[in-house]
């Protein structure tokens, strides 16, 4: 294996370098993985336009963090995987020993370890992440696919953070990506899902997804009166008597129920009973990939545009880059 590598580089705001730096090594209990898909989140677009963000990546350091490979080399001690393995690492993992994780809450962990580094050739993963949230990738999952991980494990956890019964109808507020995997979740589980959309191509991917309405408006007044239409008795909150079904709304923005027009929707349909689907922990992933992943049916349909979620953590220590020579200065405003 070649000693260098062509990696991105953040070193401020808008300015992003493909560089040449040094390949890493594995340290005991590290995997070093070979990047077969690496994607962008409304976090990475968010610190590529800031230059920074305070938790979790200080320039100059390598950059991204959602992806997916195989294994090119594994450290003394790792039992689990092997080289050639191909593998999703997700890009942080709590510390299981503070007064939060204690009590079952990894997502406030007082030591959150953060990685970054995906747009590269190869990446470390630190040991606490390989032992914690690192899964092994079904063959016949596409890379591209596993690395979508990380935000669907935040849309099932915002889900089930709701507390849904299976007939229970659910109105998911947004069609960006989060909103669609939110709504997919919702329908594998059996609900009945009202999806409230702005754009076509949102229309036709939520009605693909499974959403049995779709509320295509940017009108807040609108979307509330025929959302509200489409449930029990025109209420827009469900029963919670027995044998009736309730109504449940979640947001697919990671800043929805917190400011914008998301958060009025939330307030305005729901009051005091809205759920937010960002910010949750990836602890969750191991125990749910089993349960809950299908075979996937295929690519997932175009149209979304909405900011992902991010994650408040602590960022990964040793994570700057170590440049050898610049190939070129980039980025351009997006």
């Amino acid at each position: 294996m070649a000693t260098t590598m062509e990696a991105a580089v953040l070193h401020g705001r808008e300015d992003i370098r493909i560089e040449r730096v040094l390949v890493p090594e594995a340290a005991p209990g590290e995997l070093i993985v070979r990047v077969g898909a690496a994607l962008t989140c409304g976090t990475d677009l968010k610190v590529f336009r800031r230059g920074y963000h305070a938790r979790m990546i200080v320039p100059p350091a390598l950059f991204g963090h959602e992806l997916a490979g195989t294994v090119v080399e594994a450290g003394e001690g790792v039992t689990e995987f092997v080289p050639g393995d191909r593998v999703v690492a997700l890009n942080s993992a709590p510390c299981g020993q503070c007064y939060f994780c204690a009590r079952g809450q990894e997502h406030l962990c007082d030591d959150l370890l953060f990685n970054n580094g995906a747009y590269a050739e190869f990446i470390r993963i630190p040991e606490r992440i390989v032992a914690k949230n690192t899964l092994h990738v079904p063959d016949h999952v596409p890379l591209e696919h596993a690395a979508l991980t990380e935000p669907l494990a935040c849309a099932m956890h915002g889900f089930e953070d709701s507390r849904p019964r299976p007939g229970d109808t659910v109105a998911v507020i947004g069609g960006g990506p989060l909103g669609l995997m939110i709504l997919h979740v919702a329908a594998l589980f059996g609900c009945e899902v009202i999806a409230i959309v702005k754009h076509d191509g949102q229309m036709e991917a939520a009605r693909q997804l499974g959403a049995a309405h779709v509320v295509q408006t940017d009108n807040i007044r609108k979307a509330i009166r025929e959302t509200r239409a489409l449930t029990e008795k025109n209420r827009g909150r469900g029963h919670r008597h027995r044998g009736r079904r309730r109504a449940r709304i979640l947001a697919g923005s990671g800043r929805a129920g917190a400011q914008g027009r998301n958060g009025q929707l939330l307030r305005r349909m729901r009051p005091g009973h809205a759920r937010h689907a960002g910010h949750q922990p990836h602890s969750l992933l191991r125990h749910h990939a089993a349960r809950h992943l299908p075979p996937h049916p295929g690519p997932l349909p175009q149209g979304a545009r909405s900011d992902c979620q991010t994650a408040a953590s602590r960022r990964e220590p040793s994570s700057p880059a170590t440049p050898t020579s610049t190939n070129s200065t980039a980025s351009s405003r997006s």
